[in-house]
């Protein structure tokens, strides 16, 4: 049986991040969101946040096979999204509520 979510979780993204890092605090982001998404069981019955610090992040995000009754919220900056870029986010197979906001697209 898939892993599920036991607690609402939150994860902090930074272009000064390191996919080493435990991705719980601004002083200890990880560098990119496929690494926070690496660390979701496939069952969502909770609230996810993930937080993208200002930058540019040259990633094609992959957001994939996630159920369940629950939330992935991936946030940048809402007042001025353009200070958040990431090159693409792809959502397939996914049958929970995916919330993406304050970002720019480039592709």
């Amino acid at each position: 049986m898939p892993a599920s979510t036991t607690e609402n979780l939150t994860y902090y993204i930074s272009t000064a991040g390191n996919d080493n890092n435990d991705g719980l605090t601004t002083d200890t982001s990880f560098a990119t969101i496929a690494k926070a998404l690496s660390m979701l069981p496939q069952i969502i019955d909770h609230t996810i946040m993930i937080y993208i610090a200002n930058g540019e992040y040259n990633e094609d995000v992959n957001i994939s096979d996630y159920v369940g009754v629950g939330s992935i919220g991936i946030i940048g900056d809402t007042s001025r999204p353009r200070n958040v870029i990431l090159s693409s986010i792809t959502i397939s197979n996914c049958y929970c509520n995916i919330k993406i906001s304050g970002v720019k697209l480039i592709k």
